[in-house]
């Protein structure tokens, strides 16, 4: 079984990338990341293919919300995460902000990829580092290291399972 492995970043170094893509889209001081507003922006800019598919588009994969095509630069998100990110939801706007993060990691910041026979370690796993990456952008530690988790939940409209994730780590890195 072949594994896919990409280049190697911290946590920190991920928290200090997000930072950065706030300072750069110009939201440092809102709390709510505007995922939808930035893919927008990203859209109108050139930069980035926004498609919203049908929720049984056979492109998508058993159990796939949405999907950043490297090759195409594009992301692709069923239309229920979509409607769902509009609403606010936590769930679907942590679902499209991973995606954004695929893309800075691999397009914008330029880590490789490839693959190995063996599982990477999650510092070399893109899907922890666009996870951790979406975490850091979607809760920003200088707004919130205060916040009850709750606090998090509801100014970052963000999901119970991503704020406890979050809320954990900055409790041990104060």
């Amino acid at each position: 079984m072949k594994f896919i492995w990409t280049s190697p970043t911290s946590a920190s170094q991920l928290r200090k990338y997000a930072n950065s893509i706030r300072k750069l889209l110009n939201c440092t001081d809102k709390i709510a990341f505007p995922i939808l507003d930035i893919l927008d922006y990203l859209m109108d800019e050139g930069v980035i293919i926004f498609q919203i598919l049908d929720n049984n588009d056979p492109y998508f994969e058993e159990n796939e919300l949405a999907k950043f095509d490297y090759n195409e630069n594009t992301i692709y998100a069923k239309e229920a995460v979509y409607r769902e990110a509009i609403a606010g939801i936590g769930r679907s706007r942590f679902t499209l902000t991973h995606e954004l993060a695929h893309f800075i990691l691999l397009r914008i910041l330029n880590f490789e990829i490839f693959t190995m026979d063996k599982e990477p370690l999650p510092f070399q796993d893109p899907e922890w580092q666009a996870n951790t990456l979406a975490s850091e952008m979607l809760i920003p530690f200088n707004l919130t290291k205060d916040f009850s988790l709750e606090e998090v939940m509801e100014k970052c409209l963000v999901s119970e399972e991503c704020a406890l994730v979050n809320y954990d780590k900055k409790r041990r890195t104060r």
